[in-house]
């Protein structure tokens, strides 16, 4: 009878999140028709891309996503929208550490993530989560986790927004200077975390799939590295993170925007912007979109940029190279 009773419970709570999940996969995923750009990744491009500035563009990351996350929601996005032909995706100094594949392989993450993008996973994705405890009970737990998008599900069509996916985050910051002060005493103790750039298995393999899709997909690919402290780029292995890009991501674009020129007060700390900071950073990328993306320097200024410093007008924020690094 014990046996029979927790079969029948197993059955019930199976076919409870099928039916969540049933809920969810009904929300639409279609943007408006002018949108062609959409934004994935972690809280970098989360902070950074205020899509109330860009137009065309819609930002749909969010902190702590990993590659996998970001190419179910690509996958689904670009199902519902041919008319999107561009996807900027987070790729910075740390994208594919070896630690960073604690994103799909820890009890913390799938807790924090799974219960929004389960829904999307295919049978071909189950193989990160088979021998995982946490991704039998996190789903165990989804239908109260998500108990308010069912109660709205249940009465109205939903969307995208609804599902609470990614989406700008308006970062009100101000540890910039402890962060650096951390970052430098690690350093000077010789104990900053020794970089394996390329080591993360699960995040490998799933930007290895993005790829691929946006090639399927015929859309245009663009790895952004946002606005960081110069402190960041000295910890990391840029040579190991460039060197990555050139030899394992044919038909990329690389925007290595890391050492734009910023103030303090544009940083909520070392790696990621502040409102503030995502306000100047979007106005410029807007701006240099209206220019058709022209040709910079290692500073990220144009000719005319260049121009105006040698005659002592000012200039707009500056940005590294927004191609080969």
């Amino acid at each position: 009878h014990i046996v029979a009773y927790f079969a029948v419970f197993f059955l019930f709570c199976i076919l409870v999140v099928l039916g969540v999940g049933w809920l969810m996969g009904r929300a639409s995923f279609e943007l408006t028709a002018e949108v062609n750009t959409v934004v994935l990744g972690d809280s970098h491009v989360e902070c950074a891309i205020n899509d109330t500035i860009l137009d065309q563009t819609v930002n749909m990351s969010m902190a702590g996503e990993a590659y996998l996350y970001s190419y179910l929601k690509a996958k689904t996005i670009l199902k519902a929208n041919p008319q999107v032909d561009t996807l900027w995706l987070a790729y910075d100094f740390n994208s594919l550490e070896e630690w960073k594949d604690t994103l799909t392989r820890s009890e913390r993450y799938n807790k924090y993530k799974l219960p929004f993008h389960f829904f999307m996973l295919d049978a071909e994705d189950l193989h990160l989560f088979v021998d995982q405890f946490s991704f039998y009970s996190v789903l165990a737990r989804t239908p109260y986790m998500r108990r308010r998008f069912i109660k709205l599900a249940l009465r109205s069509s939903t969307t995208y927004q609804d599902l609470k996916i990614g989406g700008y985050q308006y970062l009100v910051r101000d540890r910039l200077k402890a962060d650096v002060a951390k970052k430098d005493s690690a350093y000077l103790e010789h104990a900053v975390r020794t970089p394996h750039f390329g080591k993360a298995m699960d995040q490998v393999e799933y930007l290895d799939k993005i790829v691929a899709l946006c090639k399927e997909r015929n859309v245009t690919c663009i790895l952004l590295n946002t606005p960081t402290h110069s402190v960041v780029a000295r910890d990391a292995d840029t040579s190991a993170y460039y060197a990555y890009w050139r030899d394992r991501l044919q038909g990329t674009t690389l925007w290595d925007h890391s050492a734009w020129e910023l103030p303090d007060s544009c940083f909520g700390d070392a790696t990621h912007l502040n409102h503030w900071g995502a306000e100047r950073y979007s106005e410029r990328l807007k701006e240099l979109r209206s220019l058709g993306w022209p040709a910079m320097d290692r500073k990220g200024r144009t000719a005319a940029d260049r121009t105006k410093n040698e005659d002592n007008l000012p200039v707009g924020i500056t940005a590294t190279e927004a191609g080969n690094p």
